[in-house]
């Protein structure tokens, strides 16, 4: 059938393009997930030799961080890196002319300089934010006012997940505050409000019995990596007053071990008379 075979003869072309575009794509894919698969395998490694290097004062916990966050960081960027290539490719198979794309690119470059110098700022403190170690995944961190856990820090942004559930997500050029909760270590610090005419040494010495009792039991002892200080009175009312008290912790632990006080406390307490406000 001549026409069949002419028909034949003209698809051949097209099909060969579609099956090296497939074929790129498909290496793509692979590479990726290669890539990845290796970055694994040198986080690990790499994560083993920080701890060697950093010795026994460092937090296995604040190492990890930093070698999760570096790991998140490279593997988008080689991901990204990978599949723009594989585009490119594709798109020059398919009879584009790739030339003007990146002559566009460079021309786009500019633009980004000149009209959307914000985006810059963002990627450069981004980079600056990952070199300085100062916030990791899993961190909680306080950002312009907001407090939340650290999901993912990207070149361009970082997003945090409060504790209603809610993301947040802000760009690193916007960042003007930021308070680390779980920086090494954290306290956990809880404030008792007591009625005048409990004796505030007694009230002391009771805190510290329940702290010493709660640093006794797991799991509240190996979150808890100091003595309970009592800091005292640290605010007179018209009905009583403020005593403080607080105990350094294991970073993200100072919250369970702050509810698991206030539990005590509220046991305790009126069965020894004290009157809480």
């Amino acid at each position: 059938m001549p026409g069949l075979n002419a028909l034949l003869g003209w698809m051949q072309p097209y099909a060969m393009q579609a099956i090296r575009i497939v074929a790129i794509l498909a290496f793509a894919l692979i590479a990726s997930r290669l890539s990845n698969s290796f970055l694994k395998r040198f986080r690990g490694r790499a994560l083993a030799r920080m701890m060697a290097h950093a010795g026994p004062p460092a937090p296995a916990a604040e190492i990890q961080k930093r070698a999760n966050t570096i790991n998140e960081i490279f593997r988008k960027t080689l991901t990204a890196v990978i599949w723009a290539v594989a585009v490119m490719m594709a798109l020059r198979i398919a009879g584009f002319d790739i030339a003007p794309l990146i002559a566009g690119a460079g021309v786009a470059g500019l633009a980004i300089g000149f009209g959307a110098q914000s985006i810059v700022r963002d990627l450069i403190s981004g980079v600056f934010v990952l070199l300085e170690n100062r916030i990791r995944i899993d961190d909680v961190v306080v950002i312009n006012g907001t407090m939340g856990r650290v999901e993912e820090i990207n070149l361009r942004t970082i997003v945090l997940r409060s504790h209603d559930g809610t993301a947040h997500i802000f760009r690193n050029g916007a960042v003007n505050t930021l308070s680390n909760l779980t920086w090494e270590y954290s306290y956990a610090v809880v404030a008792v409000r007591i009625a005048r005419k409990d004796d505030p040494d007694h009230v002391a010495e009771t805190l510290c019995a329940i702290g010493n009792r709660l640093r006794a039991e797991e799991p509240w002892g190996s979150a808890i990596q100091g003595p309970v200080e009592v800091d005292g009175v640290e605010q007179l009312t018209d009905f009583g007053y403020v005593i403080q008290v607080r105990v350094r912790t294991l970073p993200t632990q100072q919250f369970a071990v702050v509810r698991e006080f206030n539990r005590r406390i509220l046991k305790e307490f009126p069965g020894l008379g004290f009157e809480l406000k």
